[in-house]
């Protein structure tokens, strides 16, 4: 397999791993946890628990977590395999985030991308013709599937655009692997399937609420450049009819997708509906059907695809919201994606697409980098056979000439018992997705901008983690643990680690400003004292990130000690079972942040029932695109809670000493 050739020798260039300190990951740990030994977030049925008695058994018990750990000789075996192996927190966190995971992958990767995007120049007209629904979807498919064609090859020359944090580059193989791997189910634990660039040379397109799947090669596509030198006019003339290529394969394509709609027969059932279902339930199901050999085959081309595109009979149009039309890669039900794919594209009757992702494979920015890359490439295609013209003749192939490209029905012969399965996972599926509220939120373009928050010292990201804290606390009433996800691709092979957001001098503001910013605005000494809680607040957050971000952070080491405690001795250590450090890990506030440039919201989805997940951008001007989602026991809605994160950043903007010119 040549899956990890892109990689290798990026990855040699950046920082290994730094070995554990112990005593800090202790210390911060105590810190995360002593912080619901609070009366105001923990009480016993009496009512009289005390906080001091928490914090002490708090601390006796990481004692002897530590002690216990110690005589196993965990720290040295762990610090050993840090420095021997660069491989190993990816290969951990794999393991027991994702594949060891039985819950739906939809909501266990707690992930999943939005791009609404239209394409505007009339396409799928033919000599004068009204386009038709199949052909705006189609010809929308393949300048997508043209452009992941594109994206793949860069990928597999090293020609992709490198990501860099600042001057610092960061590990791209996770890239390298997205558009060539599946997550394949089986019971108990989950297996990874890493294909060749040959067995991924082709990208599969969903039709009819998943009883039609067509599986088609990448077929020829004409080189895509961001440079700005102009091409000699030989050149000009030979990417002219590549492009006329590019345009027949287009609309080939469309007809043959026509032809095979109305020949090939309908599967009996939805069969990707099972990627969204209960992982050891699907893996027994689809275990029974690769015994038959076509079935075999036919899963093959699914599974081994580099993207899976869906048509939707929905327009973007039927959609109140743009939240609403997000959340239909949920509610779909599982019918024209596979939730075990890293890469899918759902379009809809009127052109534009959303995307979800399943993200086992690459993390989330990996998977907005992908996006955003296919995005800018499929705009390139779409501007190139707008500007090449559309003669009368545009779109007829040549007497004679030979079809640029075919497709293969993807066929499943199934039981009466596997069918059922499949129509009562795509139920299960929707109804998991209804109870999903999502709000896209666009902030205030003044309350992030950039030469304001660096003559002011404030990172944006450490502001906006306070204010959904902030915001938090106004609807709930209390403080609530805060996932915010920290990227480590700054190390080799580095994927993510937890910054625990809820910190003691963040709590500590909040709980003071809440209780007087009505009068801070007469009070010169509350607001000052405001002010340096403020300052506290974002200093500690923020010197936490960064450590979390270098390697430093406490949450995969905890993680790592507590599950071969567990596997030694056949029991959890009574660390974990203490209430405040439940509640610790009782995420409320699920976060992240994605750098993206064409893409338009990236969902998040809540870790609990009552919480939010929040996954916000920034603009270059300084504006704020964040997407809420809700789980169904939260204390509000979407879009109410979208509101007051809005007022909550506002008070904090007035709170600061900003420079006047802001």
């Amino acid at each position: 397999m040549d899956s990890y050739s892109f990689s290798r020798k990026d990855e040699a260039r950046l920082p290994t791993f730094p070995p554990p300190n112990f005593d800090k990951v202790k210390s911060d740990f105590f810190r995360a946890c002593s912080l619901f030994c609070d009366d105001d977030c923990d009480r016993d049925r009496s009512g009289q628990a005390r906080k001091g008695e928490k914090v002490a058994e708090l601390d006796l018990q990481l004692d002897a977590f530590f002690k216990d750990v110690n005589e196993m000789g965990l720290p040295d075996q762990l610090t050993h395999t840090i420095t021997s192996n660069s491989r190993w927190l990816t290969e951990f966190w794999e393991d027991i985030a994702y594949k060891s995971s039985r819950a739906p992958p939809q909501l266990a990767a707690n992930y999943y991308q939005v791009a609404m995007q239209k394409c505007e120049h009339g396409i799928g007209a033919r000599g004068g013709e009204e386009p038709n629904q199949l052909h705006v979807q189609v010809e929308v498919a393949a300048k997508l599937a043209e452009a992941v064609g594109r994206v793949k090859t860069e990928l597999e020359d090293g020609s992709f655009p490198h990501d860099c944090w600042g001057s610092e580059w960061m590990g791209m193989w996770q890239y390298d692997r997205a558009l060539k791997a599946c997550r394949n189910p089986a019971v108990g634990k989950d297996e990874l399937r890493l294909m060749s660039k040959q067995e991924s040379s082709h990208f599969v397109i969903i039709a009819e609420e998943g009883r039609q799947i067509f599986s088609i090669p990448f077929f020829s596509s004409f080189k895509v450049s961001s440079s700005s030198s102009s091409p000699s006019s030989h050149t000009a003339e030979k990417e002219s009819i590549e492009r006329e290529q590019t345009r027949l394969s287009s609309l080939e394509l469309a007809e043959k997708i026509e032809e095979g709609r109305k020949s090939v027969p309908l599967l009996s059932a939805p069969f990707t509906c099972l990627s969204g279902i209960n992982r050891d339930r699907y893996a027994k199901v689809r275990n029974g059907i690769v015994m038959n050999d076509d079935a075999r085959s036919a899963l093959s081309h699914l599974e081994t695809a580099a993207v899976v595109i869906g048509l939707s009979n929905k327009k973007y149009t039927d959609f109140s919201s743009r939240g609403e039309a997000s959340a239909f890669s949920f509610k779909h039900g599982g019918s024209l994606c596979s939730y075990d794919k890293q890469f899918n594209l759902i379009i809809f009757a009127d052109g534009a697409y959303t995307s979800n992702a399943e993200h086992t494979v690459a993390d989330g920015t990996v998977g907005v980098g992908l996006l955003d890359r296919t995005m800018e490439i499929g705009r390139m295609i779409e501007r190139e056979v707008f500007e090449m013209g559309r003669g009368e003749n545009t779109g007829v192939l040549e007497k004679g000439a030979t079809p640029p490209c075919s497709i293969t029905p993807v066929v499943f012969n199934m039981t009466k018992q596997e069918e059922e399965e499949c129509w009562n996972a795509k139920q299960e599926n929707i109804r998991v997705g209804q109870a999903i509220d999502i709000h896209v939120m666009e902030g205030d373009s003044h309350l992030f901008e950039p030469s304001v928050m660096k003559e002011s010292a404030i990172p944006r990201d450490t502001l906006m983690q306070v204010g959904l804290q902030l915001a938090y606390y106004r609807v709930a009433g209390r403080i609530s643990a805060v996932y915010e996800s920290a990227a480590t691709r700054r190390l080799q092979y580095g994927r993510t680690e937890t910054i625990h957001s809820c910190l003691p001098s963040t709590v500590e503001f909040i709980r003071y400003f809440s209780l007087h910013s009505s009068s801070m605005q007469n009070d010169g000494e509350k607001q000052k004292k405001g002010q340096t809680l403020l300052r506290q607040a974002l200093s500690e957050l923020r010197s936490h990130q960064k450590d979390c971000s270098f390697g430093r952070g406490f949450d995969r080491v905890m993680l790592w000690l507590h599950t071969q405690y567990t596997s030694r001795t056949g029991h959890p250590h009574p660390l974990f079972a203490l209430d405040c450090v439940k509640h610790a890990y009782r995420y409320r506030i699920s976060t992240s942040q994605a750098t993206c440039r064409l893409a338009k919201g990236i969902g998040f989805t809540p870790s609990e029932d009552d919480g939010y997940g929040i996954c916000y951008s920034f603009g270059s001007a300084g504006g704020v695109t964040a997407t809420v989602v809700c789980g169904p026991s939260s204390p509000t809605s979407a879009k109410d809670f979208a509101a007051v994160i809005a007022a909550s950043l506002y008070d904090l903007h007035q709170l600061l000493p900003l420079p006047s010119h802001c």
